[in-house]
């Protein structure tokens, strides 16, 4: 075999095995940093699993990470296994949190995305709280963005996230694939956007937002800005909206659970209040009014709510399997509205009485 040949069947060969996934197991912050800066060309997919714990970022660490290469990066929480391996994931975000302390500025984490199409960056069984970035900062807990790549936000907590004169309180998106699923976003700031801010970009760009809790956030400045959500959409571009619970996003007059900026926007079984701008059709089957949550965290809709069972069970985009806290998803006669299932009153009291029921 001459040299020519032994070198087009070794390419041949090499074409055939795609590259191999590196898995990375996070024990520690450090560990997290040097994840990150190993993920950004490796050539290779990547999956970042961070162990259970309560991981406090300390001023001056910003952790971020671009993603040059174009090949798929996941990062998770939950992660336990024996000999501090990330063997097995319980499926609950809050056990997975990192945070700032008090009022330490910096953001928690930023992921940047290139062109390449096919593949996805996501973010995934996680808590966020705390974070900020300096003034005029985008994403006060969490900032993604990318030309080409999908971005997705599935099953996280963003709490108590601030971006001060900037968009996106909990997190800001932006890119031409979008994926925002079963979060709750809860008591964040910024000037718009107060929980989250997404820009779908491109005119064939799509989002669906679907299954999220979004409550008690704030947009602080500017009249006329969602305390909520916020919407810039390209003008051909749509957001798919299914079975999200909005509740309490306000600051004064002039502020609104939903503010669409731009692009086609459709509702399907949402429950908000308040919204600015056009859907492209007249919501189906929104609720309104006190969507009757459960002190004191107001996050869990209580059993009376009018969010429980009345979900879409086909919605564009898919529904989660589980919610937040890891429990399946429907578990009544439908789905729920928000980010978390009702659990059924314990039927040994549901008669009033504390005697079994038959």
């Amino acid at each position: 075999m001459n040299a020519s040949l032994r070198f087009a069947v070794f390419l041949l060969a090499l074409l055939a095995f795609p590259a191999q996934a590196t898995v990375y197991c996070i024990r520690d912050l450090t560990e997290l940093g040097t994840a990150l800066s190993a993920v950004q060309n490796n050539q290779q997919d990547d999956e970042i699993r961070i162990r259970t714990g309560n991981y406090i970022v300390p001023l001056g660490t910003n952790f971020a990470a671009s993603v040059s290469d174009g090949r798929n990066l996941a990062i998770s929480g939950g992660w336990e296994g024996s000999n501090n391996t990330c063997a097995t994931q319980l499926p609950k975000a809050a056990y997975t949190t990192l945070r700032r302390n008090g009022s330490d500025i910096g953001r928690l984490l930023q992921l940047s995305g290139g062109s390449a199409t096919g593949t996805q960056i996501s973010v995934s069984n996680l808590s966020f709280v705390n974070g900020q970035p300096p003034v005029g900062g985008d994403g006060g807990c969490l900032l993604m963005n990318s030309l080409g790549q999908v971005l997705r936000l599935e099953r996280v907590l963003l709490l108590g996230c601030l971006a001060p004169g900037g968009d996106g309180g909990g997190a800001y998106l932006a890119g031409p694939q979008l994926r925002v699923v079963g979060n709750a976003v809860a008591e964040n700031e910024a000037t718009r956007g107060g929980a989250l801010y997404l820009q779908v970009t491109g005119n064939e760009g799509r989002a669906y937002v679907n299954s999220n809790s979004i409550i008690e956030n704030t947009a602080a400045g500017l009249a006329g800005q969602a305390g909520g959500l916020q919407l810039a959409v390209a003008p051909t571009a749509q957001v798919f909206m299914t079975n999200n619970l909005f509740w309490s996003n306000s600051a004064g007059t002039d502020r609104y659970d939903i503010k669409i900026e731009s692009g086609e926007v459709l509702s399907f079984h949402d429950h908000f209040n308040t919204a600015s701008g056009s859907f492209l059709f007249a919501p189906v089957n929104r609720t309104f009014g006190d969507a009757r949550l459960t002190p004191p965290d107001n996050l869990v809709p209580q059993y009376d709510s009018p969010c429980r069972d009345s979900g879409d069970d086909a919605a564009p985009g898919g529904m989660p399997a589980i919610d937040l806290d890891g429990n399946p998803r429907p578990l009544g006669s439908g789905y729920d509205r928000g980010a978390y299932e009702v659990i059924p009153p314990d039927p040994i009291f549901a008669n009033g009485f504390q005697t079994p029921t038959r």
